[in-house]
């Protein structure tokens, strides 16, 4: 005869399997939680890698096609250029600034857009590249505009990348010879990767301004994030450098370009 069945479970039994299913539980519930966090750690380090290759493919592109480009011998800001010599800034975003949010112009020019047109060339489109600031509890943004006509501006409608605390455009590098010609620049890109999910706890100070104890800065924990930089130099394919082939003695076109005849086109 079977004895439990008649009398059911006794004390000890019931504490014990209690015991169990508790433990059990606490182990499912510590285990789900693990698996949460690493899911949101796996998802804002996608999130800050892809703001980060997308910026910087998006400069590349887009500069790397530019025509007739030079050095600006001023700030951009406030400047409206939509035809003619494009302009690119030396800019330094390592800080905030004394303006936090402001929204710097870096590039203004026209760039290879695919297509046909006669004379037989590659169509035209004018190009802007903006930068707003970070300031202590929001990201710096980097913006990409184009537009065949009217006038160019950072928008949220069009292409942009935040996570971005700093960003700077220099090192720029000529050709030789008697009137050197703009060939190619660094652009340098740092994005922040939160080691928290408690949004109270960013910022987006740049590292410079924490050290400086800048206001809005001093409270920040260098713990909780982590920042990640990439650094490419963009070549002006495109950019005239000579008036003509130095290797034809007609001294007529074609012209030498940064790449020698080399001419590059975009796929549309």
């Amino acid at each position: 005869m079977n004895m439990r069945n008649n009398h059911g479970y006794t004390m000890t039994e019931v504490l014990v399997a209690s015991f169990i299913l508790a433990i059990t539980i606490s182990v499912a519930s510590f285990l789900a939680g693990s698996f949460y966090e690493n899911y949101q750690a796996i998802i804002q380090n996608v999130d800050t890698e892809e703001s980060l290759l997308g910026a910087t493919f998006g400069i590349q592109r887009n500069l790397s096609l530019a025509v007739d480009i030079e050095e600006a011998a001023s700030s951009l800001n406030n400047t409206v250029q939509t035809a003619g010599i494009g302009k690119i800034a030396a800019f330094d975003g390592s800080s905030m600034g004394s303006t936090p949010g402001q929204i710097e112009t870096i590039a203004i020019f026209l760039r290879e857009n695919g297509g046909h047109q006669t004379p037989p060339r590659s169509d035209y489109i004018q190009t802007g590249i903006f930068y707003a600031r970070p300031t202590p509890t929001t990201s710096g943004v980097i913006f990409i505009d184009s537009a065949k006509t009217g006038s160019l501006s950072p928008k949220y409608s069009g292409l942009y990348f935040d996570k971005v605390v700093e960003f700077s455009v220099g090192n720029f590098q000529y050709s030789t010879g008697p009137t050197p010609r703009l060939t190619s620049i660094e652009v340098s890109i740092t994005v922040r990767r939160f080691l928290t999910e408690d949004v109270s706890l960013w910022t987006f100070c740049p590292k410079i301004d924490i050290t400086n104890s800048v206001a809005g800065c001093t409270g920040a924990n260098t713990v909780l994030f982590k920042d990640v930089n990439l650094k490419t130099r963009v070549t002006f394919s495109n950019q005239i450098i000579n008036t003509s082939d130095p290797r034809n003695y007609l001294n007529t076109a074609p012209y030498e370009r940064t790449f020698g005849n080399l001419y590059l086109f975009p796929q549309r």
